[in-house]
């Protein structure tokens, strides 16, 4: 049965080659009268879709005529033809007729048959084709032939081990048929716009949107001329033909344009210029008309003030709001003081230390203080306006105290020294509110012939400290020498010693002064001042009497020494 149908198939496809050969040459000749223009090429060619007729599928083994699934996955085939692909399915009715005639009796057909076939049901291919059943798997195998050549132009199979999918196999099959048949005359194209989101509809059938970036790309379109439009909303609908050839890849750019939105644009204080995408467009409080829709930069720049920049969004035929208060454009202030170093207070606040540049200060009056260690704090209020840049410069006052310093006895002079740093002389005693920087100092005086004296003293901002230093004398020396030595020494009736003697520590004033040796003493004032050195020397001589009086014992002793030998 099979080999049956498959020779009256190829006798009914070789009875069409010479009214195919003949079709050619006509279209050769129109053609021919056409100007050289693709485009006109392209409609005559493809004013209609391919048209195919389907025959039963023969069912190729006993498992498959049992079930008759030839008829079953024909009928799936013409209405997945039907209904997702390029091909004009004929109507089964008029090829049931055909074959109930038996004008399509593939047994028995003629070259009047086929051409009686063509010139009724206009048919450019033929599908037929097998089933088998194995083992529970269906196995179909499709064959595409072109009533012009009589060839097979396309064979395709499919497999299908679930039943339960057989339908899905067969839409796929019928996918594939269209596209291995007529992608030699598909093209395709990408749709570009700027705008993502735009849908895309090509002879009013819906195919996509826009993507950002990213062309939309239509693939395996037949040759001819398509209606393309594009909608977004907020633009103006683009409509127009695109010509599609085969083999062609075509890149087309549109660019939608907006329907205008409005702006309604106005500033605290008002008067601020209005720039619009960078560009001028007129002076707060002010209303644009005809304003793109999407996302546009808005800035306003007045004198005196912050510019101010915001993203603004504007709808198709909707008035857009933007209302701001303009912030006042900050001053500067440069601060340096002599000496350096010192902490910097603005509104009370520590900000830095000098020299410093303070930078956003809010126009207005402002109180600036300036405060160092050891000297005088510093005030003042500043005016600063907007985008001024101010500088100060403070020259600090060190802190002063005064110290009076007196002695007894005066006329001592006085030695100052700081905490770190060299003595000076200052002047003599009594120094009376000498003026000195706040801090510890040492004081010290000096006199002749007295003790030198020094004391601590605190000197603080704005007061008066009073020094006093009782002076001691220096202790004078007696250097008291005898003739003949080793008298004993009395001052002021009180035994020092023997001569020689040095005597120290002695107070100024006037002693008495006594030598005495077993034979002679003598006394005498000795007057001794502070911080010197006086010398005495006392001669002690012997008496006429005392002299014989030794000579006589002397005599004496020799004598009684002698008897006694």
């Amino acid at each position: 049965m099979f080999r049956t149908t498959y020779l009256a198939l190829w006798l009914f496809l070789l009875t069409g080659i010479l009214l195919a050969q003949k079709a050619r040459s006509q279209e050769e000749a129109i053609f021919t009268g056409l100007p050289d223009d693709t485009e006109s090429s392209v409609q005559y060619q493809f004013h209609k879709k391919p048209n195919i007729a389907v025959l039963p599928f023969t069912d190729a083994n006993a498992k498959a005529k049992e079930t008759e699934f030839g008829r079953t996955v024909s009928a799936m085939l013409i209405t997945a033809l039907r209904s997702g692909t390029n091909f004009s399915v004929i109507e089964q009715s008029e090829l049931q007729k055909l074959l109930s005639a038996k004008v399509l009796d593939l047994s028995a057909l003629t070259q009047k048959n086929s051409r009686r076939i063509k010139d009724l049901l206009h048919i450019d291919v033929l599908l037929a084709g097998d089933v088998s059943l194995i083992d529970g798997t269906l196995q179909i195998d499709a064959r595409l032939f072109d009533i012009g050549s009589s060839k097979v132009v396309t064979a395709l199979y499919a497999s299908c081990p679930d039943l339960k999918n057989m339908r899905k196999e067969v839409i796929n099959l019928a996918k594939r048929l269209e596209q291995s048949y007529l992608r030699q005359w598909m093209g395709r194209i990408s749709i570009n716009s700027r705008l993502p989101n735009a849908e895309v509809y090509l002879d009013d059938r819906f195919i996509g949107k826009t993507g950002k970036g990213k062309p939309l790309v239509i693939n395996d379109l037949l040759e001819g001329r398509y209606q393309l439009k594009l909608i977004r909303g907020g633009y103006y609908d683009w409509k127009g033909e695109i010509v599609v050839q085969a083999k062609m890849d075509r890149s087309v750019k549109l660019a939608l344009i907006a329907k205008p939105g409005s702006m309604n644009i106005s500033s605290e204080p008002d008067g601020a210029k209005i720039f619009l995408d960078n560009t001028f467009v007129g002076i707060t409080p002010m209303s644009l008309k005809k304003v793109a829709e999407g996302e546009h930069e808005i800035r306003l720049v007045k004198l005196n003030y912050e510019p101010w920049t915001r993203k603004v969004i504007v709808r198709s035929f909707q008035p857009t709001d933007v209302k701001t208060t303009l912030e006042v454009s900050p001053g500067m202030l440069s601060v340096d003081s002599d000496p350096p170093g010192a902490d910097i207070y603005l509104k009370g606040k520590f900000v830095a230390i000098t020299p410093h540049i303070l930078s956003n200060i809010i126009p207005g009056e402002v109180v600036l203080r300036v405060e160092k260690k050891g000297y005088e704090e510093w005030t003042t209020s500043l005016m600063i306006d907007p985008n001024e840049h101010k500088a100060v410069d403070v020259v600090l006052k060190e802190m002063m105290g005064k110290v009076s310093i007196d002695s007894k006895p005066d006329s001592a002079k006085v030695y100052l020294q700081k905490k770190g740093q060299a003595e000076k002389e200052i002047g003599r005693t009594p120094l009376l509110n000498y003026a000195v920087t706040i801090g510890s100092y040492r004081i010290r005086v000096d006199k002749k012939d007295y003790f030198i004296v020094s004391k601590p003293v605190l000197v603080e901002n704005g007061k008066s400290t009073n020094v006093s230093f009782p002076l001691r004398k220096k202790p004078g020396i007696l250097l008291v020498r005898s003739q003949p030595e080793n008298a004993r020494v009395f001052l002021d009736g009180v035994y020092k010693g023997r001569a020689p003697l040095r005597l120290t520590g002695l107070k100024e004033g006037t002693y008495l002064l006594s030598l005495q040796l077993p034979y002679a003493s003598k006394t005498i004032r000795a007057t001794i001042l502070s911080n010197r050195e006086k010398k005495i020397d006392v001669a002690l001589s012997k008496p006429v009497g005392y002299v014989v009086g030794m000579i006589l014992a002397g005599i004496t002793a020799f004598y009684f020494q002698y008897l006694a030998n």
